[in-house]
């Protein structure tokens, strides 16, 4: 019986671990891929994009980069397909 307890908590804190890092890595590691595609969002796939971008967030979850030309200003929203792991997506959204 202790032996199962035993097993249950490493399992258990080998989880928690692997959490922890993915979470880590997703906000401090290199993002450069992650910023192309939010590029990409953000000029819609044109070549001469006129767009700067002005400021980036990164969490645990995901990151949200702000673009900034011609007059207007919106953000663009990456996540990851399972929270914290699998492939980026972004989705550009005007500011409100």
């Amino acid at each position: 019986m202790n032996n199962k307890k035993n097993i249950v908590s490493i399992v258990v804190l080998l989880a928690c671990v692997v959490i922890t890092l993915a979470t880590v890595m997703n906000v401090f590691g290199d993002n450069a891929d992650v910023e192309a595609l939010a590029q990409k969002a953000a000029c819609w796939d044109v070549k001469d994009c006129k767009y700067a971008k002005r400021a980036m967030v990164r969490t645990p979850l995901g990151q949200t980069f702000t673009y900034e030309g011609g007059g207007r200003s919106f953000d663009v929203t990456c996540r990851r397909a399972a929270i914290i792991l699998g492939d980026y997506t972004c989705k550009a959204e005007p500011q409100k």
